[in-house]
């Protein structure tokens, strides 16, 4: 048997340059679908969901991956421990976008450099 989750979020939310925003609430609430959603890890079944004035149709798509802003910290590992750190921060542009390579191992190098990591720490197995 497989479970689902219905999520019914009937509100709008608005978040300006520069801020921050958590959800919180209980568990089984709809939190991290929330945001995945958001993230463009999950499509909405419903509904709009219009970030910097475009819609968002699922997983990201390359003109909305560049400049876009949205962090998840997940509660347990999501790390593919057969992948270097490298390759694990870029997993989703590999698999997922028609970026040329040369421009996501950029847009890694940034995000690795952003959180302090070297180009040896990246290189490691997680």
């Amino acid at each position: 048997m497989r479970s689902s989750v219905i999520l019914k979020f009937k509100r709008s939310m608005m978040v300006r340059h520069g801020e921050a925003v958590g959800i919180i609430g209980p568990s089984g609430t709809g939190k991290s679908t929330i945001l995945k959603v958001m993230a463009g890890l999950l499509a909405p079944d419903k509904g709009d969901v219009i970030i910097c004035g475009k819609k968002r149709h699922g997983i990201v798509s390359d003109e909305d991956i560049e400049g876009l802003r949205i962090d998840l910290v997940f509660q347990s590992a999501a790390l593919f421990d057969s992948l270097t750190v490298r390759e694990n921060v870029g997993f989703l542009l590999y698999k997922n976008s028609s970026l040329p390579e040369d421009r996501i191992g950029e847009l890694v190098t940034e995000t690795l450099a952003a959180v302090g990591l070297k180009a040896s720490q990246a290189s490691i197995f997680v």
